[in-house]
């Protein structure tokens, strides 16, 4: 199951550096419906093994290693692509990576805004959307 999996990579990884010296916080996205304030997910399209009890995720399950405890949180997939852009903007390099397909551009007379907004949205089996603003 996907904890008992995080739990191997943690221990792995702190073989490698010591978690609790260097890991100050973690994040997990996660395809579902994220709920109580980050703290658990219901997986979209995960069986969860024969009992479907994996299916929800929460926080509390995750390794401490890699998740510190009350530093830690669950995001939508979607959510952490929108904060992916966001990055990519503040380092200015969001049309290296995507098109332009609505808004201003060199050939209009329409002003630049001082800020930016994206619209993010991925067709899976349902239809996700994310707005930054």
């Amino acid at each position: 199951d996907l904890v008992s999996t995080l739990s191997t990579i943690a221990d792995r990884v702190n073989e490698i550096i010591d978690c609790k010296k260097f890991v100050k916080s973690g994040c997990i996205a996660a395809a579902g419906r994220v709920s109580d304030f980050g703290t658990s997910v219901e997986i979209t399209n995960y069986r969860g093994g024969e009992d479907n009890k994996h299916r929800n995720m929460n926080l509390n399950e995750l390794p401490v290693l890699l998740f510190p405890e009350n530093h830690s949180r669950i995001i939508n997939d979607l959510e952490s692509t929108c904060y992916g852009i966001s990055g990519l903007s503040g380092r200015k390099v969001v049309n290296e990576y995507f098109d332009i397909l609505l808004g201003p551009d060199e050939e209009s007379n329409t002003p630049e805004l001082s800020f930016q907004h994206y619209l993010v949205i991925a067709v899976g089996t349902g239809m996700g959307v994310g707005l930054i603003m």
